[in-house]
Order: structure tokens, then C-alpha cells, then sequence
């Protein structure tokens, strides 16, 4: 499986596989509201949106592109 593929998915079967296979990396808070937890997932990594405030998953997407990490690069010091 390749990223696009896993974002073609419904988010049951995301959470099928990211729950089966998903290895934990990371995870920030954006707005008070989101955690965000990132996960390596075969040969790609996707992030789990899980709301605080009503603790529900409510999002999975694989990072396909630069432009996905910007979350990130914000907290490497290089």
C-alpha cells in the first residue's frame, strides 16, 4: 500500500489498518482542540486527528508532500 491509496480509504478501514500496523512517532496540539498524532505505516506516515474536546477520531491522512510536514519543521532545530 502507498499513501494515496491509504487516503482513498474509508476512515474504518484507516482505522483498521493504522491500528493493526501503525507505529507511534509523535503527537502535537494545534488550537487547544486537535491532537495530532503521527505514525510510520509501511513506507509512508500518516496522522490521526483526534478531537480533545469530544475525544473522537475525527480524521486519517497519509503525508504526501512537503507541504504535509510544515506542522512538524516548526519544532526540528537544526
Amino acid at each position: 500500500m502507498i499513501a494515496t491509496e491509504f487516503n482513498k480509504l474509508k476512515i474504518e478501514k484507516k482505522a483498521e489498518i493504522w491500528t493493526e500496523y501503525g507505529i507511534f512517532l509523535d503527537e502535537r496540539v494545534i488550537y487547544g482542540k486537535y491532537k495530532i498524532i503521527i505514525y510510520a505505516l509501511f513506507d509512508f506516515y500518516i496522522e490521526v486527528y483526534y478531537n480533545i474536546k469530544n475525544t473522537e477520531i475525527e480524521n486519517m491522512k497519509a503525508l504526501e508532500n512537503i507541504e504535509d510536514w510544515e506542522g512538524y519543521m516548526q519544532s526540528v532545530k537544526l
